[in-house]
């Protein structure tokens, strides 16, 4: 595959795609916080923000009313939105803005790491669905990580094949400190050390073993994040919080129920031919593989894409509940469906022959089919995983609890319970033990309080009164998934039954139930609906 150099309008045109493809952030900055992960995020950037940018210690609200100190990748998203927020004031979009840039960039580090070894339009074409794939899109205009990691993979990768062609050491320790940046966001950020080994390989051989810059290049990538987890871990032994890293939530890893079911392979390649690649670049991205793996030069991709595939199996579970888990594998799936794209277009172009008019008609079918794959996957995408209605569902909630709640009091929420079975879809996989973390955090923070999470099926009259007792002052029932008020009212009848005799009812609704732990109820209350009641 021949490889050209003059590219000028490659960077400012893989910008602009990107910026096409993030109109929603401005049109809407209210929803640079819709999912779970990123609610988890954006608590801890508030409690950086409001309890002294202690980098070492992120908090979140489900953790208790002080010191919630909670096991979690590297919080460097968090801690830079909180930065922001002391010189900007608080406002979630400005959590977004690095994982918006990194999502802008990746497409131009790949395009600068491919164009090294595939012809520049094929790299180009690459670069350019990265920059518009529907998923990334979407996350990458909220609070998460992920975004940042692959930035970080690619910058990385793309630093040590430079390295091994120019065998400067400035390159190498950009790459390792990118590197080790990545896998302390996300341990799956690994998945890029194949292409790097690939590349030394062929350079080195088996010398490659003895090769110092190599050894330190590999401490430098591992140590750090290693660090990172060791402290975060005895973070989590300390309070017992965590996002499920290192410790309690449920395994991300593979097992026979997810490997045995046809549900996993079937969500799998929806996802990543409807969602990530859309239909016709996913098909482009068959022959594409086959046509890197053929060339000396570009073949560490592949073989990056093929670790990438031994990654969505090895973490099925993961893969299987999480879609934003296939980004490690996009940059060169991306690539793989531009090379693709490119072989396909050459063979038509041989088909068609000197004709103009049929070339020019045929070139315009092309566009138009490859915008059309990306304009449907991403309708497709959004029609399907629409965050925005249940993101103001519990906004609107979280309003109702600051009218009714003492600011800043501490409060047990129950709601959904993920102890009972799993989350999304039919495989029988997430059923946490009691005492495990795996909180619904959108309410606490965008009520603004701090408190403890019960799931329905963890409520006792024993652990209600025993957070009251460590300064809980108000018990909030809420609908998260839906139902849950209904399923508490008919399941933990007792618990209801205990609490109305004894403590003033605030609020009583089909989605939102509170009490005020602080006061008693009165003489003979046998638990009537409530209107909403100021807090005192």
């Amino acid at each position: 595959m021949a490889v050209t150099s003059r590219n000028g309008w490659a960077t400012p045109s893989l910008i602009a795609l990107g910026l096409l493809a993030r109109t929603r952030l401005w049109v809407e900055p209210d929803t640079a916080v819709l999912s779970w992960r990123a609610a988890d995020l954006a608590s801890v950037a508030l409690n950086y923000y409001e309890h002294g940018l202690r980098f070492l210690y992120p908090e979140t609200h489900w953790g208790g009313p002080a010191n919630a100190w909670v096991e979690m990748e590297l919080p460097l998203v968090p801690y830079l939105a909180a930065l922001l927020y002391s010189v900007f004031g608080v406002h979630e979009w400005l959590g977004a803005l690095l994982p918006y840039a990194a999502a802008l960039a990746a497409p131009v580090a790949l395009f600068a790491l491919a164009r090294r070894v595939v012809d520049a339009r094929a790299a180009w074409l690459g670069a350019a669905l990265l920059a518009v794939s529907p998923v990334l899109a979407a996350y990458s205009q909220g609070l998460m990580s992920d975004p940042v990691m692959l930035c970080l993979s690619v910058v990385a990768v793309l630093a040590f094949h430079r390295w091994a062609d120019e065998n400067r050491p400035g390159p190498l320790v950009v790459s390792g400190l990118a590197m080790a940046i990545a896998i302390a966001l996300k341990p799956t950020a690994v998945l890029a050390a194949l292409p790097m080994l690939w590349l030394a390989w062929q350079k080195f051989g088996i010398a490659l073993t003895r090769r110092r810059a190599l050894w330190a290049f590999a401490a430098l990538c591992l140590i750090p994040p290693a660090a990172w987890y060791a402290h975060a871990h005895a973070l989590m032994l300390e309070t017992g919080h965590t996002f499920g890293v290192l410790s309690g939530g449920y395994s991300k890893l593979a097992h026979a129920g997810v490997l045995a079911s046809p549900v996993f392979y079937t969500r799998l390649g929806v996802r990543l031919g409807l969602y990530h690649l859309t239909p016709l670049w996913a098909l482009a991205a068959v022959p594409g593989f086959f046509l890197l793996a053929r060339a000396p030069a570009a073949r560490f991709f592949a073989a990056w894409l093929v670790a990438g595939a031994a990654m969505l199996v090895a973490v099925a579970e993961g893969t299987h509940q999480m879609v934003y888990y296939h980004f490690p594998v996009l940059p060169p799936a991306c690539l793989a469906a531009g090379v693709g794209g490119l072989a396909g277009w050459e063979w038509v172009r041989r088909l068609v022959g000197e004709r103009l008019y049929l070339s020019r008609a045929v070139a315009g079918v092309a566009v138009l089919a490859a915008v059309l794959s990306v304009a449907g996957g991403t309708w497709l995408y959004n029609r399907r995983s629409d965050h925005v209605p249940f993101a103001r569902t519990v906004r609107a909630q979280a309003d109702q609890l600051r009218a009714v709640l003492r600011p800043g009091a501490p409060v047990v929420l129950v709601t959904t319970d993920f102890s009972g079975g799993p989350i999304d879809g039919p495989l029988p996989s997430i059923r946490l033990p009691r005492g495990s973390h795996m909180s619904p955090p959108e309410l606490l923070y965008h009520s603004r309080h701090r408190g403890w999470y019960l799931a329905v099926g963890w409520a006792t009259v024993e652990e209600v009164e025993s957070l009251r007792t460590r300064g809980a002052e108000y018990l909030v029932v809420a609908d998260y998934l839906g139902g849950e008020v209904a399923d508490f009212r008919d399941t933990r009848a007792e618990v209801l039954r205990h609490v109305a005799a004894r403590y003033r009812p605030v609020l009583d609704q089909r989605d939102l139930l509170v009490f005020d732990l602080r006061s008693t109820a009165a003489p003979g209350n046998t638990w009537r609906p409530a209107t909403a009641v100021p807090h005192p």
